[in-house]
């Protein structure tokens, strides 16, 4: 989730010198997130003074904090007021990418809930979560109610915790969603008795005192698999006893199994074991087993895990990689651990030269050395800013050792040698990827039994007869199945190697002569990670490095590409699977397969898009990752959720709505995961026809639409028994309801709306016209691909030839809300001069509030066009100026623009096409285009709606209105007020809001004047025939910009006689200066007087456009 606003906030700001003049800084804070959730937290950082002379003793001593004041930090700059000789540095900046970096992978929130619905309301059956190997059950985002167990004590040999009872569910937990959906409670004892149930893997101590698991083999003592199905037996007894059902009699009792990893193998192992010998229980109804109506499987090893091979010399060359990281984990617990070398370079001594002019004071002495060289294509001199350093003398040759494991703990040299040789090599150990080689050594080990050609995979998966190894019901019944899977994890692999390259340069601080050696153990690291990403134009050779035997980059990248890229990080994508037609093993021929499905809502909870097996968190590593197990979204879709049927086509997609709405054109296919409680409701309309589908507590599953001549009409298809969530499909001119409940029953009907419009606006509602926290799962063409997170990007013309870059990053201070101030350099990469160019920068504003754009420094010519409605851009204009080869124009703080509105009215640019919202140090850009004097491009995307001045899109007002009675308690008092948002990107302007109601017959009407307060609007109150009246506010002059309201009215009317009456309302809409309508719709004086439902006023009825 990314961030959209920080403040420091009161938590004094202080920092310490430390051991060999290190400053460390604490800092307060807020930041608001894209999930509007502010959250506080301390920022802590440190940097390095090399020297100071009023810092303590001889050895930079001083313990004593200095309190810095808050009200000097300077939000353009990044730095504070602070202690002098850290000024003079340049070391009192915060480095804000850090902790926005640090925030922008952080997991998002979903609405926090507590049920207050019907005391022992439940699932409609019950779901047991079974977990995988040396966990628990609390992998699934659950607290145990177990009290905490002694100091050195096993909470798992626990027996309050083997009863798998809980007391809390974390937010966006697949147990969280469920209840979230099915209104069930979840909080105090009533949660562990809602439907959802846990399992826990007995054990036992070993004669060393250490915890076993049991093995999950049937014909193991203790065993899993045989737990599990007692498991189940004392889920089946608590559910369906307190119902007072006898499941061991009634085949339509059901159970869903979820297993994690080996949980799955512990699933189809029971079946197995049953299968050979049902027991006492037999084959029939009392056998719990047959009761298993559906089982997922997240990320389960079917075909055993490569990882887990005893011998790593049967590890096919297909992992190649693998192999080389199972021979080091075992050898590492052995008299001679890995050590190999990863890395020996000889490094560019024009770089050195350049770490060592860092200084000021050391600029003009290298100027020479600087001339023709560059670090990721920006010229040395012009980055001396960029980096703090040491003033260090120059030597001949260095060089760049790099010994150890392939992945774990670095040994790291630097070496000098020249007229100033360093005696004493400098070493930099960096161990952060230590606990990750610990975490796979200890998962092999415990998992050996999870050996593709061990003996429990083998039995698992041996065909009998010529029947495939598909699990069956003791029955004869075939399983309903379906395995989730990660496909790959290779994002994850580059931010391990991420974290190495920046706890080098951190390393730095606590050496006194030396930061350059540091700076190039963490510029090769993050080339690594560059290389990894896949990022263009990576060359290991390039500018630091002359020679390398990268044994270390080719390693990385050999794991990377055939273990990482093949799965979660433990079992590969063909085990999760368990497709294998070699064994019939297929979902085309096997009817109760349903095709396996990657994680799709990975956005709702993960930073990155690629799944990890397991769990994975490390405060060292600033790395928390929840794993497949808290993808609850896509867990509880797969239990025949109603989205089950959307989410499995490969064409759609996630759609976070934007205010509760988007606009499709033509078919779609819609079906929210609702995370509200209370009424479930979604909507299609256009201007004139709707259809809603609705679940309301109390009251049922209720459809209400209007048909072709405009009459409105309301079915029940369920009582308010039965909890269900509704869906809806277009195909043509037909609306395809469904309501689908917990067990998998749906009902669905078809809907002829013969006149529906083309496009037509998809709305999620709740209670009273409330958004609703939801996210939906589609597939469709949206008609303005804007209100999708994150928006369909053009296809990428930034190509590998391009002889510049643009970097760029946001000057604008968090307290600043009415500029953008834009900070722009070019860089040339190539080894000639480019004579002139033009920059294109691309953005949105409001052209009723006419954009201005200034240069701020240094200048340069500057032009601002529209595009067509909203869409602007400026040019700077170097037509006339010399990029040299290698190197950067105007310098490295680059053009600073300021772009704001002519009244300095707040100024939005999160949609800007060429703002990345970058703070800190500039990055590249691709959405900054530059054109060579001949309007070609030569680097950057231009936005897709753009094609020319003359043929810029112009966009649709759009807005919104609701209502509401000022007066509701007066019956013989109708007091209406509106209230107008526009939702679009360009003004409102010289717009009516109209009501119509109804007076009863033979009434008049009083318009009295005196109390009408109506600041920005012009009322009119008119009889449009018979006893129909039009109550009009006119906004003549009133200007109501993008995403900006206005409340209105306090209008009072009433009878002459003062006598009650209904306050019917039949009608309103919003209305634009040629009375097209923006929003609702205009009622006929017929329509208004056979208007025989209750008012709009009445929630259930309550008219959203």
């Amino acid at each position: 989730m990314f961030y959209t606003d920080f403040t420091f906030i009161g938590v004094k700001p202080i920092f310490k010198i430390h051991r060999h003049w290190t400053a460390h800084y604490t800092m307060g804070y807020t930041i608001t997130c894209g999930n509007k959730i502010t959250y506080k937290g301390v920022f802590k950082w440190r940097t390095q003074l090399w020297d100071c002379e009023d810092c303590g003793d001889e050895n930079g001593h001083n313990m004593a904090p200095h309190i810095l004041d808050i009200n000097t930090y300077n939000y353009t700059t990044n730095a504070f007021t602070s202690f002098p000789e850290a000024e003079v540095r340049g070391k009192n900046v915060v480095p804000i990418k850090d902790l926005i970096t640090a925030w922008n992978e952080r997991q998002v929130e979903f609405p926090a809930w507590t049920y207050t619905g019907e005391p022992g309301k439940t699932l409609t059956h019950p779901v047991l979560f079974v977990h995988g190997l040396n966990s628990d059950y609390e992998i699934w985002g659950v607290k145990s109610n177990a009290p905490k167990p002694c100091d050195g004590c096993e909470k798992k040999a626990q027996p309050e915790f083997m009863k798998a009872l809980v007391k809390s569910y974390e937010n966006g937990s697949a147990p969280d969603i469920l209840a979230r959906t099915y209104n069930i409670p979840n909080t105090g004892d009533a949660i562990n008795k809602n439907g959802i149930y846990f399992y826990q893997t007995p054990g036992e101590y070993d004669k060393d005192g250490n915890w076993i698991e049991a093995r999950p083999s049937w014909d193991a003592t203790p065993s899993q698999s045989k737990r599990l199905y007692e498991r189940i037996k004392e889920v089946l007894n608590d559910f369906y006893g307190s119902k007072d059902i006898d499941w061991t009699t009634n085949e339509k009792t059901y159970i869903d199994l979820i297993g994690h990893s080996q949980g799955g193998l512990t699933i189809r192992e029971m079946f197995r074991g049953l299968k050979i010998d049902p027991g006492e229980d037999g084959t029939g109804t009392a056998n719990a087993a047959n009761h298993v109506r559906k089982v997922i499987t997240v990320d389960t090893p079917h075909f055993g895990s490569e990882l887990a091979t005893e011998n790593p010399d049967d590890i096919s060359e297909e992992f190649s990689g693998l192999k080389k990281i199972v021979k080091d984990l075992d050898a590492s617990k052995t008299a001679n651990p890995p050590e190999h070398e990863l890395v020996k370079a000889e490094l560019d001594i024009d770089w050195l030269e350049y770490i060592s002019a860092a200084t000021e004071d050391a600029k003009n002495h290298n100027k020479y050395y600087c001339k023709n060289f560059s670090i990721n294509g920006i010229n040395a001199c012009n980055v001396l800013g960029w980096f703090g350093g040491t003033f260090i003398y120059l030597f001949d040759k260095s060089y760049l050792t790099i010994k150890g494991p392939y992945i774990g703990k670095y040994v790291a040299t630097v070496s000098l040698e020249g007229p100033h040789d360093d005696p004493n090599a400098k070493t930099i150990v960096i161990d952060k990827l230590e606990p990750v080689a610990e975490d796979l050594y200890y998962s092999r080990h415990n998992g050996l039994h999870l050996d593709p050609g061990g003996t429990f995979v083998e039995n698992l998966n041996m065909v009998m007869n010529g029947k495939p190894p598909y699990p069956e019901k003791p029955n004869g019944e075939l399983v309903n199945m379906l395995p989730l899977y990660s496909p790959k994890s290779t994002q994850v692999l580059s931010s391990l190697l991420g974290s190495v390259s920046y706890t080098a340069e951190k390393l730095c601080e606590d050496y006194d002569d030396d930061a350059s050696g540091c700076f190039v153990i963490g510029k090769y690291f993050n080339d690594v990670v560059v290389k990894m990403s896949k990022e263009d134009d990576f060359d290991v050779n390039k500018a630091s490095i002359k020679t390398v035997n990268s044994e270390l980059w080719k390693s990385l990248v050999d794991i990377q590409d055939t273990w990482f890229g093949k799965g979660d990080a433990l079992v590969t994508e063909f085990s999760q699977k368990f497709v294998d037609p070699s064994k019939g093993l297929s979902p085309k021929n096997i009817p109760a397969f349903t095709d396996p499905r990657r994680f799709v809502f990975h956005d709702a909870m993960a930073p990155w898009e690629d799944i990890l097996h397991g769990p994975f968190s490390s405060d060292e590593l600033n790395i928390n990752i929840a794993g497949a197990t808290m993808q609850g979204l896509d867990i509880v879709c797969a239990l025949d959720q109603h989205c089950d049927d959307v989410a499995h086509n490969d064409a759609s997609k996630i759609i976070y709505l934007n205010m509760g709405t988007v606009d499709f054109v033509g078919d779609f296919d819609v079906a929210p995961i609702f995370l509200n409680q209370g009424t479930h409701e979604i909507k299609v309309s256009d201007a004139n026809y709707s259809l809603t589908a609705s679940y309301i507590p109390g009251t049922g599953s209720v459809v209400r639409y209007t048909d072709e001549n405009g009459i409105e009409h309301q079915e029940t298809l369920f009582d308010g028994s039965i909890a269900t969530s509704p869906s809806i499909k277009r195909v043509d001119q037909v609306l395809h309801v469904t309501f689908a409940n917990q067990s998998g029953k749906k009902f669905e009907k078809d809907y002829l709306l013969s006149n529906l419009s083309a496009t037509t606006t998809f709305a999620v509602v709740v209670g009273a016209g409330e958004v609703a926290p939801s996210v939906v799962m589609a597939k469709g063409t949206a008609a303005n691909p804007s209100t999708q997170t994150p928006p369909v990007s053009p296809i990428d013309r930034v190509t590998k030839n391009s002889p510049v870059t643009v970097y760029h990053r946001e000057a604008r201070a968090q307290h600043e809300k009415n500029t953008s101030r834009p900070r722009i350099l070019v860089v040339n990469d190539s080894k000639k001069d480019i004579v002139g160019f033009k920059v294109a920068y691309y953005f949105t504003a409001d052209p009723a509030r006419k954009p201005v754009v200034e240069v701020d420094y240094p200048k340069i010519p500057v032009s601002l066009e529209n595009l067509g409605g909203d869409q602007w851009r400026f040019v700077l204009d170097a037509s006339n100026q010399v990029l040299a080869a290698d190197s950067v124009l105007p310098n490295v703080d680059g053009w600073q623009i300021r772009i704001h509105y002519e009244d300095w009215t707040n100024y939005k640019f999160v949609n800007d096409w060429s703002a990345d919202h970058n703070y800190g140090i500039p990055a590249k850009n691709s959405k900054i285009v530059v054109y060579d004097l001949n309007d070609n491009i030569i680097w950057g995307i231009e936005p897709s709606a753009y094609k020319s001045v003359d043929e810029g899109i112009i966009p649709k007002v759009t807005a919104t209105m609701t209502w509401h009675d000022s007066a509701p308690h007066e019956k013989n008092y109708l007091k209406p007020a509106v209230t107008i948002k526009n939702t679009g990107s360009v003004s409102l302007q010289n717009y009516k809001a109209k009501i119509w109601f109804r007076v009863p017959e033979g009434k008049e009407l009083y318009i009295p004047t005196d109390d009408w307060y109506t600041p920005n609007s012009v009322p009119s109150l008119a009889n449009v025939g018979e006893n129909i009246w039009e109550l009009a506010l006119s906004f003549k002059k009133f200007i109501l910009y993008p995403g900006e309201s206005v409340n209105e009215g306090d209008v009072g009317v009433h009878l002459k006689d003062w006598s009650t009456f209904d306050k019917t309302v039949c009608g309103m809409a919003l209305l634009d200066a040629e009375d097209n309508v923006i929003f609702g719709n205009v009622p006929t004086v017929d329509r208004c007087k056979s208007f025989d439902e209750p008012s709009l006023l009445t929630p259930l009825y309550t008219w959203r456009y």
